[in-house]
């Protein structure tokens, strides 16, 4: 139950991914120094789910958890820092990159709290 629960968030944290790059692609102007530092996010956020979904064929692996749990950790931190910087952390995205992070996060790292 808890495996899928992981894949789940990650999962979750994929589709915010895809979501991030067509919003990217479709509200910003092209080639605009906003829509390459957008994009830029949308990289970050996929080495996160990367590095995360590569865990699962990694259970053992601490150093691997670590660096996957603590990336996500750090993309809560920039979804709340952006829901902050207009003054809504209810906003859609902020919610869900926020609470897709936190789940990848809390796995990883209870992963790499037990792996020795």
């Amino acid at each position: 139950m808890m495996i899928w629960a992981d894949r789940a968030f990650v999962a979750l944290l994929a589709l915010g991914a895809v979501g991030h790059f067509f919003g990217s692609l479709t509200s910003l102007e092209p080639g605009s120094a906003l829509q390459v530092w957008s994009l830029s996010g949308v990289l970050c956020v996929a080495l996160i789910v990367a590095l995360n979904a590569l865990r699962w064929r990694r259970p053992g692996d601490g150093a691997l958890a670590w660096i996957g749990g603590l990336g996500a950790l750090a993309w809560v931190g920039g979804a709340i820092g952006f829901g902050a910087s207009f003054h809504n952390l209810a906003d859609f995205r902020v919610v869900w990159h926020g609470a897709a992070a936190a789940g990848v996060a809390f796995f990883a790292l209870r992963e790499a709290t037990r792996a020795r």
